[in-house]
């Protein structure tokens, strides 16, 4: 059964703030937070070079640049999840201990998202099949990449909708056009189209409809918008 991560990210934040040298325990404790009635499969010897090698890179990383210090987590978390010790849950705590790596050097974490999944599992069995770790470190080094821009495009969405002006207009006024062609749009695809955030689409989504320019009909799976005036 799966746990809620809050407690593992809480005590792997605490981990990563104290410094504590990576460990089988460590790593164990860590996994029994991700997924309850976990089944610790015999591989110990494994586990414990992992954290050698790990502890190695972590003594080194004020050497490091920026590149090599989250190639380091990238390499943790890949080779985590390639020993495979656990019957469930080794992404979660793979990507956890990734995340304790970057917090304790000071790094912004990476995130891996539900919608990365497919390509996430892809760039694994290619890095694994070709024995070449720089197949994962690119497609870890892209997604940040990505997230980071949408994390920055988000902010100065929000920040201009504070503001208001003439860019929250268009884009308003971009939706209702969208929309009265196809009122089945979902606000992916409207910020796709528009060249926004999801998230501020959603946002100018709930303020045409307050403003009674827009109605749902039906659920928000298989519902769709129905536009009252096109301005």
């Amino acid at each position: 059964m799966k746990l809620d991560l809050k407690a593992a990210y809480e005590r792997s934040a605490e981990l990563a703030a104290s410094h504590t040298p990576v460990t089988v325990d460590m790593l164990v404790e860590l996994a029994s937070l991700v997924m309850k009635n976990m089944s610790y499969n015999k591989v110990p010897g494994k586990l414990s070079e992992l954290c050698d090698r790990i502890n190695a890179a972590r003594q080194n990383s004020s050497a490091m640049n920026l590149q090599e210090q989250y190639e380091m987590t990238f390499d943790a978390h890949y080779e985590l999840v390639t020993i495979h010790p656990w019957a469930d849950g080794n992404g979660r705590t793979a990507r956890l201990l990734m995340n304790q790596l970057q917090m304790e050097m000071g790094l912004i974490p990476a995130k891996i998202l539900k919608g990365d999944k497919e390509e996430y599992i892809n760039a694994l069995v290619e890095t694994r099949e070709k024995e070449d770790p720089s197949i994962f470190r690119r497609w870890m080094t892209g997604l940040m990449i990505r997230n980071l821009r949408h994390d920055i495009d988000a902010y100065l969405e929000s920040v201009s909708d504070e503001k208001g002006g003439e860019k929250i207009t268009k884009s308003r006024e971009k939706i209702l056009e969208l929309l009265s062609g196809d009122g089945s749009l979902s606000a992916a695809a409207l910020a796709s189209r528009i060249g926004i955030t999801p998230k501020a689409v959603e946002k100018h989504l709930a303020r045409l409809k307050a403003e009674g320019r827009l109605r749902r009909v039906g659920p928000d799976k298989g519902g769709h918008w129905t536009v009252n005036d096109h301005r």
